[in-house]
């Protein structure tokens, strides 16, 4: 039996395209460039280029493990500024999104998003997912790889288990 509901995942790479020319073709102060097809890359990161008001804008995602996931986040993340512009919240969110880039280390990850755990996960969970990540990404494990890619590892790995001790702490201080 069908519910009409597909789940997140299960959203194909030529439907999220779509999504998004339709996305931009109701979205008036923006003009889509382009997307890139990034699914040759070891990080399956999507990227997604388009004008607004004069500014061409870059969104890059690859905290998911497959691209079209990645694709999917980067369309969601797009409607809902557009609909925030529509409903009036521009000037507000640029404001912000512009002291909050001008601080020192600026760039923020979420922890738990980057484990890709909730925030209540069992510690046992949390670890898990911590090694299956490690797993992925540490360049000794994938001898294939050349420079760049060893390089993106290394951030990579520095970047989770920045993230687990993160969790821990956070775990620590809830008990």
């Amino acid at each position: 039996m069908s519910t009409g509901y597909r789940l997140y995942t299960e959203v194909d790479v030529r439907t999220t395209t779509r999504n998004i020319v339709e996305l931009f073709d109701k979205w008036r102060d923006a003009e889509l460039v382009s997307i890139a097809d990034t699914r040759d890359l070891p990080d399956e990161r999507a990227v997604v280029v388009f004008d607004f008001n004069g500014n061409r804008v870059r969104v890059e995602y690859n905290q998911q493990l497959l691209y079209r996931s990645n694709l999917r986040a980067i369309y969601l993340t797009l409607e809902g500024i557009r609909m925030a512009y529509r409903r009036g919240m521009g000037e507000l969110m640029t404001h912000t999104v512009s002291q909050m880039l001008a601080l020192p280390g600026a760039e923020y990850i979420d922890p738990y998003e980057l484990l890709g755990v909730r925030p209540d996960a069992a510690p046992e969970v949390v670890e898990a997912a911590l090694k299956a990540l490690l797993r992925q990404w540490h360049p000794d494990k994938h001898p294939e790889w050349d420079d760049d890619q060893k390089a993106l590892g290394t951030r990579k790995c520095a970047q989770i288990n920045e993230a687990g001790e993160r969790v821990r702490q956070d775990q620590e201080g809830r008990a």
